[in-house]
């Protein structure tokens, strides 16, 4: 669900063109990321546990990271 909710939060920065802080992340971050927003939304019940365990192990802590550094441009 947390998953969802981060899908939501970059959706809620494009809804209200906020395109300059978007274009501080990686595209296929984005489109990853309301990608698997897309999947767990429409097809909760045949998520592949081992694709949302790879998706948490490695590519949460890099936008994790990115999210940091973008926050802290933001605030300098």
């Amino acid at each position: 669900m947390h998953i969802i909710k981060i899908a939501e939060y970059f959706n809620k920065l494009k809804d209200k063109n906020e395109y300059e802080i978007l274009a501080k992340f990686d595209k296929n971050d984005l489109r990853g990321v309301n990608g698997v927003r897309n999947f767990i939304a429409h097809d909760y019940d045949s998520v592949d546990d081992e694709i949302i365990e790879n998706v948490l192990r490695y590519n949460l802590p890099k936008l994790k990271n990115d999210v940091k550094k973008v926050l802290e441009e933001i605030q300098s």
